[in-house]
This record gives structure tokens, sequence and C-alpha cells, in this order.
């Protein structure tokens, strides 16, 4: 359908741009949690020939990108996405795979590089991302504490995981919305008092707090 209206360069319906952009950040979310649900099952089993293949996915892989790129002269969006795309760590469908169709002693191996693929490319995306797009220092540093921030919602939903052997899921959720508005409340007053505003929609916040 997509290339059907590309080809013949037919404007999408605002709907159907709208409806994909929620879908879109809604599976952002939905990849994230499902990662930090994984990653609190798998475990490095061999530290040497995961850092290997870890080094291979996320060194290896830009690489390979930058060949592509400059292959089949790519510039642009085009250029900085395929780039990007060849810097991901490796994928947790790679370990549901090997999980279900390989032996436990590839598994394991699989499940070890996407830990430490993953905990490396919090240090080699950002470094990607500043050569792929060619941004400022200052805008650099927003894309970091961003990608910073995303990368917190995993570890968060492993650490709920966790918890949730010994604690109710009420206990958890309360503690932790109250600790996000105990130690975020006075950052915002001490940093950003003088852009808080309040909002003209109280209602509609407050249900919004009730549906978290």
């Amino acid at each position: 359908v997509s290339l059907f209206f590309v080809y013949f360069k037919i404007p999408s319906p605002m709907f159907v741009v709208n409806a994909t952009y929620l879908i879109s950040y809604s599976t952002i979310f939905l990849v994230l949690m499902s990662l930090g649900v994984a990653l609190s099952k798998l475990k490095i089993f061999s530290f040497k020939e995961s850092l290997i293949f870890s080094c291979v996915r996320v060194i290896i892989g830009p690489l390979v990108g930058f060949g592509f790129v400059k292959a089949f002269n790519l510039a642009g969006v085009e250029a900085g996405v395929m780039f990007i795309q060849t810097s991901m760590p490796s994928a947790v469908l790679t370990y549901l795979i090997a999980e279900m169709y390989s032996s436990k002693k590839i598994a394991t191996m699989i499940a070890s590089t996407v830990v430490l693929s993953t905990f490396m490319s919090f240090i080699t995306i950002p470094l990607v991302v500043f050569f792929a797009l060619n941004i400022s220092v200052k805008t650099m540093k927003a894309i970091f504490y961003n990608l910073l921030a995303w990368a917190i919602l995993p570890f968060m939903d492993t650490i709920a995981k966790y918890l949730s052997s010994d604690l109710s899921f009420f206990q958890i959720t309360w503690a932790r919305y109250f600790f996000t508005v105990f130690f975020t409340l006075p950052f915002m007053f001490f940093f950003f008092r003088k852009n808080l505003t309040w909002t003209t929609q109280p209602k509609l916040q407050i249900f919004r707090g009730l549906t978290l």
C-alpha cells in the first residue's frame, strides 16, 4: 500500500498520518519494555566471545553501513538512516529465534551478545549519530541525554520484574511514581523554575495521571 502511494505520489490522508505516528510512538515504548523484560532473563555466559561478537556488531556494523553509503552514493536522510541502522545492537528477536530452533549453547551465546552489545551501544550510537548527522556539540548533548533517558526504561522494567517476586504490583507502581515526583520536582524547581507553568486543562491531566 505504501509503495502504491509513493509511486503515484498520492498524498496520504491526515488521519492516516496521525494514526501512523501514534502507532509508531507506542511501538518504541513496547520495544523498550520487551527489551527490559528480555534483559532480565539474559546473562553473560562467555564474556570473551561475547565481547568479540559485540564489537563486531557495534563497530564493524557502522563500517559496513558506511561502505554501503559510499557504494550507492547515498546522501542526506538516506545515508543517515543506513549508517545509524547498521550501528544498532543485536536484536532480542535473534535470541528468541535461537531459543526455539537452535541448541542451548548457541542460544546462550546469542543471549550474551545481545546483553553486551546493548550496553556497548549506549556509547557507540551517540558517536555514530554525531558523525552521521554532522551536528553541533550542543545538539549532540541533547541527543545523548535523550537516548540516556530512553535507556532507563528497560532497566526500570527489569527492576520491576525482580521486585514483583516479593512485592505486589500496586506497591511497585506507587513507589515508581512517588520517587519520580520526589526527585524530579526539586530538580525542576531549581533549574527550570522560570519555565514552569500551570496547565490549562487540569481535569485532562488528572485523568491522564489516573490512567498511568
